[in-house]
């Protein structure tokens, strides 16, 4: 996408635009120069309206060079005339950058993220300098002194698994200093039990806390429930039963309910309105919703309730 020397005026104008360097050189054409009186025509560069709308532009120079330009705005060709006006623009040599990517450019820092650096060694003292290398030797090899090449290398450090092992046959191996936690440790591995029967506690060393939470704890086959958390277990169901309310169902439970929902039904049958025709009864919730219904028949010899739906 190309560049543009932009400008609004009134309609009907010739304008041109004067480009100037960084340094404030002209450009006449074909490079920068000097200012020199005898070389105006050289500088001007016309812009063409769009119609009548007043806006002007013209392509910017594709043969200047990336960098930072202002330009300034002449009615007229003569030399002397006042300017109406002037704008700046960061030109990449192919369209124009908004700015950041002129000064990312200066400082080379686009090279971190998109150009490669060719080769060529950070410079001494810049951060990727410091983090490369050791001194202002500048002995950064990518081959072998990279990230990637250090894991290629094997010199990626020890997994977790290898620490804590390590660290485990230390402290068996009772190469600990005194008053660190490897004496700790230490002290913790010697005092397990040999196999993995909670039987083989030594009470005077371990203890089993039941009341504090177990999360992550899988417990396995219960074989018998000593009388005293055989009675907490009861004590408990019993509390449930007592204390916990259960919904009203909004509608039939299938043929194989769960005990709540058989209970549940039968109880919502006998307390809430019960409503029977001559060939439909109905069941009710405390808001005298139906929530079922069963047909009924009657042909003088048998008398047929249907199943609840």
């Amino acid at each position: 996408m190309a560049a543009y020397l932009k400008c609004t005026s009134q309609s009907g104008q010739t304008i041109y635009a004067v480009i100037h360097d960084a340094s404030g050189q002209y450009w006449n054409g074909s490079s920068f120069e000097a200012f020199n009186s005898a070389n105006w025509a050289t500088y001007l560069n016309l812009l063409t309206e769009d119609g009548t709308t007043g806006y002007y532009k013209a392509m910017f120079p594709a043969t200047i060079t990336a960098g930072y330009y202002d330009y300034i705005y002449y009615a007229s060709t003569t030399y002397g005339d006042p300017n109406i006006g002037g704008n700046a623009i960061y030109f990449d040599g192919t369209s124009e950058e908004q700015g950041i990517g002129a000064v990312l450019k200066t400082y080379l820092l686009d090279k971190l993220a998109k150009v490669t650096a060719a080769g060529v060694p950070a410079t001494i003292g810049s951060f990727l300098d410091l983090i490369m290398n050791k001194n202002s030797g500048q002995t950064f090899d990518q081959s072998t002194d990279s990230l990637e090449a250090i894991v290629d290398g094997g010199s990626s450090g020890p997994s977790a698994a290898t620490i804590a092992a390590a660290v485990w046959d230390e402290a068996m191996a009772g190469h600990v200093t005194a008053g660190t936690s490897g004496v700790d440790l230490k002290a913790i591995i010697a005092a397990l039990p040999v196999s993995g029967s909670i039987s083989n506690f030594d009470p005077t060393l371990q203890t089993v806390n039941l009341g504090a939470s177990q999360t992550g704890v899988t417990i396995g086959t219960v074989n018998a429930l000593g009388s005293s958390a055989l009675a907490s277990v009861l004590t408990q169901i019993r509390t449930a039963l007592s204390s916990d309310s259960m919904t009203e169902l909004v509608s039939v439970p299938d043929s194989t309910p769960t005990i709540y929902q058989a209970l549940m039904l039968s109880y919502m049958s006998l307390r809430n309105e019960h409503t029977a025709t001559s060939n439909e009864e109905s069941i009710k919730n405390n808001a005298g919703t139906v929530i079922a219904t069963a047909t009924l028949s009657d042909d003088g010899t048998t008398y047929t309730k249907g199943q609840l739906t």
